[in-house]
């Protein structure tokens, strides 16, 4: 049962459910758009959630929380402790699929 509860969160790994954040967040960081970093983050924290990732879970809320008070060069900053822990993340949720 545990493994058909997974099946589906294991099949968004493999697919876009971080791929698709990971850019938005870098695209509105580049062409410094807030909101934009602010949605990914938050989908970034969402799906580090749904997989026990407290880590980055932790990081992606800082990310999110910044973005929403405007400060991006604190956002950078916190991306880049998010970004690897987002790796991590997707090489682990790999190594667990099929």
């Amino acid at each position: 049962r545990r493994e058909e509860a997974l099946r589906d969160p294991l099949e968004l790994s493999r697919g876009d459910a971080c791929q698709q954040p990971m850019r938005c967040t870098r695209e509105g960081l580049v062409s410094r758009d807030a909101v934009l970093v602010e949605r990914a983050a938050h989908t970034l924290k969402g799906n580090a959630d749904l997989f026990g990732a407290s880590r980055a879970y932790e990081a992606a809320k800082s990310l999110e929380e910044l973005a929403t008070a405007a400060d991006l060069e604190g956002a950078a900053r916190a991306w880049a402790a998010l970004e690897p822990e987002l790796g991590y993340l997707q090489s682990e949720l790999a190594s667990h699929a099929d």
